[in-house]
């Protein structure tokens, strides 16, 4: 699991992925909340420095900032991380701590130990994903398995504090995160799925420039019936293509049975089921 990056130097490969995209704020949609909780964390971003040459202003911040995104899957966590660093200019790592964990005495420390040496002083972003992995709640401390699994937590919530730039967690559930570690966030922004009025216009913006649309497709109806992600919704608008561009050339048109099918079958792959019917 560990991800080549010419940009640091042989012999310190960094056991994280570096995250990129081609895509910009404009083709994030998200609810009126998180967009202001987003642009709060970008204010940080562009101005943290400065307060932290303040003497009097310094002194009661902390040098960098901990947020945790969380929210179900495919609501733009990731997405929102990679753009922050593409805006600021600060490369964002992905660091999977699932695959961090080890059962090995001193291996999960050490591994984060790698990421936050490696890291420190160059203006990185962290996005740790799969945040509750380390961090979900904790019970009484009954076995050596517990004392080493505190431990683990005491050991990252020390590197986290210390390190001078962001650090993004993402978990799909607040409630799962051990309450002494959210805390620690000075942001905690909730990625919720998006609401009728986003997901009609992520629809359009997704459909537009592809092929024309039947008459009787009501974007407006189909965002308000079927409640999914932007990660459902791009998943659909693969199926919804390949449908289409399987006809005849004079037979490609988008229809609302296109649209159906392709939802339903994304909501089945994730257990979900939907009553929206057509009217």
């Amino acid at each position: 699991w560990l991800y080549p990056d010419t940009s640091i130097p042989p012999g310190q490969q960094l056991p994280a992925q570096k995250l990129s995209s081609d895509l910009s704020w404009s083709d994030l949609y998200l609810n009126e909340e998180t967009w202001d909780e987003l642009q709060a964390l970008k204010r940080w971003m562009s101005h943290g420095d400065q307060l932290m040459k303040n003497p009097g202003m310094a002194r009661h911040l902390s040098p960098g900032i901990r947020v945790l995104f969380y929210g179900p899957s495919g609501t733009g966590k990731t997405l929102a991380a990679t753009l922050l660093g593409k805006e600021f200019e600060h490369p964002v790592y992905r660091i999977d701590l699932s695959q961090m964990v080890s059962k090995w005495v001193g291996e999960t420390e050490k591994n984060l130990s790698r990421v936050f040496d490696i890291a420190e002083n160059k203006k990185w972003i962290l996005f740790f994903d799969e945040a509750d992995a380390l961090f979900s709640r904790r019970g009484k401390v009954n076995n050596a398995n517990d004392r080493r699994s505190n431990q683990e937590i005491a050991y990252l919530l020390q590197r986290t504090e210390n390190y001078p730039g962001t650090i993004l967690m993402a978990s799909n559930l607040r409630d799962n995160m051990d309450e002494a570690f959210t805390r620690r966030f000075q942001q905690i922004i909730h990625f919720d799925k998006p609401d009728a009025s986003v997901r009609e216009a992520l629809w359009r913006n997704l459909l537009k420039d592809t092929f024309p649309m039947h008459a009787q497709v009501d974007l407006a109806e189909i965002a308000a019936s079927y409640e999914v992600t932007g990660g459902q919704m791009k998943n659909a608008f693969r199926s919804i293509m390949l449908l289409v561009y399987d006809r005849p050339e004079s037979q490609r048109v988008i229809t609302w049975e296109d649209l159906h099918q392709a939802i339903q079958s994304v909501l089945r792959q994730s257990d979900e089921l939907s009553i929206a019917r057509r009217y």
